[in-house]
């Protein structure tokens, strides 16, 4: 028997839980997830191909990626969850950003691990810090629409404006941008388009004045396409808001 295998037992019991969660999918519409098997095998999918817009071919290629199936394997040997945040654009052309949650199914009275139980989720709240500090300035959390057709950004500019927000420097924003395009770009140029483009078309005067009115406008929710190349999956078992 190789560690993959499973008893007659536990067999039994995963093919009882793989039927109780087709009943909980059915009976939660928003639910979205599945259940695999410890050999990486896809035994029941929910929604997640229809949710977020995508063929089952697609989702299947991104969950056999190296990081994913790596992790996979370490929930198996370890019997403890991990988390990925997923961030990827797919032939649909639209961005998504989402966080997956590997959850090991234990038979209870053999304490063998049977499947993997994936819940997944689109991520809908990106920035506590920004979500607080509006709360604290204002005294709620209402934001403006995002519209960047009104103003007629580029997509250079959703780029900058993005990187930005996350308070790199120009030198830094440079730096991105060439590596992400494989292309040079200079500081100067990142300087010179926040000095003629982004403060005039904001109408503010310094970058911290535009920083704080980007905010207030809700673009640390900007996601440009120009910035995900093949996108990204990233481990965040270990990020939890704490006090």
């Amino acid at each position: 028997m190789d560690k993959y295998s499973l008893s007659n037992e536990d067999q039994i019991f995963l093919d009882e839980f793989v039927d109780s969660f087709k009943r909980v999918f059915l009976a939660v519409p928003n639910f979205m997830g599945g259940v695999a098997s410890i050999n990486h095998q896809p035994l029941y999918l929910a929604r997640l191909s229809a949710e977020f817009g995508v063929s089952a071919e697609e989702l299947f290629k991104l969950f056999q990626s190296p990081l994913v199936t790596n992790l996979f394997d370490e929930v198996v040997s370890t019997q403890q969850a991990k988390k990925l945040l997923v961030v990827r654009s797919f032939s649909n052309y639209l961005a998504k950003i989402f966080v997956a949650s590997w959850l090991p199914v234990i038979n209870p009275q053999t304490q063998n691990i049977v499947a993997i139980m994936v819940d997944a989720h689109p991520l809908e709240v990106c920035n506590i810090s920004s979500i607080l500090a509006r709360f604290y300035k204002y005294g709620d959390t209402k934001i403006h629409s995002l519209n960047t057709e009104n103003l007629s950004l580029t997509e250079r500019e959703k780029q900058v404006i993005f990187f930005f927000m996350l308070n790199f420097s120009s030198q830094d924003i440079a730096d991105l941008i060439a590596k992400i395009e494989a292309k040079v770009m200079s500081k100067n140029a990142i300087d010179q388009m926040f000095n003629k483009q982004l403060l005039p078309k904001f109408g503010v005067y310094s970058r911290k004045a535009l920083y704080a009115k980007l905010q207030d406008l809700g673009y640390d929710r900007l996601l440009p396409h120009n910035v995900l190349q093949e996108g990204f999956i990233l481990d965040v078992s270990d990020y939890v808001v704490f006090a």
